[in-house]
């Protein structure tokens, strides 16, 4: 099962009640979590970003209605959870001040694009999770991938529906993922985007670090990619 961050599931668990302030928004729970600082603002129909104390290091903005990723959240934030809201895009400069980020999830959203540059400046993410982002299609690979290139942190990647439930077939080349080959992953999901086929050699170009590869729900046909299947670092 991949282990996918989800900040909702941790909010859902047992805090230490304290009355600590840690939003501009008063509506926002305030809970310690190993001694650390979170805001949880789920499901208040933000269309905006509160402000947050400087010390909180983890920060749950799911299912609103916010259009432009966070600014100005606290620099040494460790986990972010803004999927489910309506965000259209991330540039060069989303991220560039969050450099501590491990755990990022944009998932559910309405993005189009990611640029490349993005994550180059996120040395430290572990869990990124862009799933079900279905204007964004595959090719998003290639950007995420070449930012994450050179990091030595990043161990899950949830890249599941990228592709339009309904559209045509994709065949996943090496190109999308000859980046990765560079980290040390450890898991990658790739469900429901409507792979028809991966191109030969791509299998055994992937990290040898990786331990599970999620390729259910997609419409794979015979090819000779499926004898790479024995000789993959799973």
């Amino acid at each position: 099962m991949f282990g996918l961050f989800c900040l909702s599931v941790l909010f859902a668990t047992h805090f230490k009640a304290e009355s600590l302030e840690c939003s501009s928004d008063k509506r926002c729970i305030c809970p310690i979590y190993q001694g650390q600082l979170w805001a949880n603002c789920e499901n208040l129909n933000l269309t905006t970003t509160p402000s947050f104390n400087s010390e909180v290091t983890g920060i749950n903005l799911a299912r609103n209605n916010i259009l432009k990723f966070p600014e100005n959240l606290p620099r040494g934030i460790l986990y972010l959870d803004v999927s489910e809201n309506i965000l259209q895009q991330m540039d060069a400069a989303s991220l560039g001040k969050y450099k501590d980020l491990r755990n990022l999830s944009v998932s559910s959203n309405k993005l189009r694009s990611i640029e490349l540059g993005a994550f180059e400046k996120s040395p430290n993410i572990q869990h990124l999770d862009i799933s079900s982002n279905q204007e964004l299609t595959l090719e998003v690979i290639v950007n995420v991938s070449s930012d994450l290139q050179n990091s030595t942190s990043i161990r899950v990647l949830n890249f599941e529906k990228l592709q339009c439930t309904y559209g045509v077939s994709f065949n996943l080349m090496k190109y999308h993922t000859v980046y990765l080959k560079n980290t040390k992953l450890e898991e990658l999901n790739l469900a429901s985007n409507r792979i028809n086929s991966l191109e030969t050699g791509l299998l055994t170009e992937l990290p040898k670090s990786l331990k599970h590869l999620n390729l259910a729900n997609n419409i794979l046909s015979f090819g000779f990619y499926l004898a790479e299947f024995g000789s993959c670092p799973m």
